[in-house]
């Protein structure tokens, strides 16, 4: 867990919630940033955005913004 919290003590922003969502799940960036609805992707790009949410403090809309969503679909997840 050591790596895990010096990822997110790195900085509070998008990145490091990606990185460590990314370290979580054992999956490159490079596909988190795909768009596959492969099943553990989705799930992956979930945890980002519930992070987000609630590590961040981040509005629907900002979130979406970040990940290049429409607000209404990071609600659905």
């Amino acid at each position: 867990m050591d790596q895990l919290d010096l990822l997110l003590k790195e900085k509070n922003n998008i990145e490091c919630i990606i990185k460590a969502t990314c370290f979580i799940n054992n999956i490159t960036p490079k596909e988190f940033q795909t768009k596959s609805r492969e099943r553990y992707l989705i799930d992956c790009r979930r945890m980002a955005y519930s992070a987000a949410k609630d590590i961040l403090n981040f509005g629907w809309t900002r979130i979406g913004r970040e990940f290049n969503m429409d607000h209404a679909s990071i609600i659905h997840h």
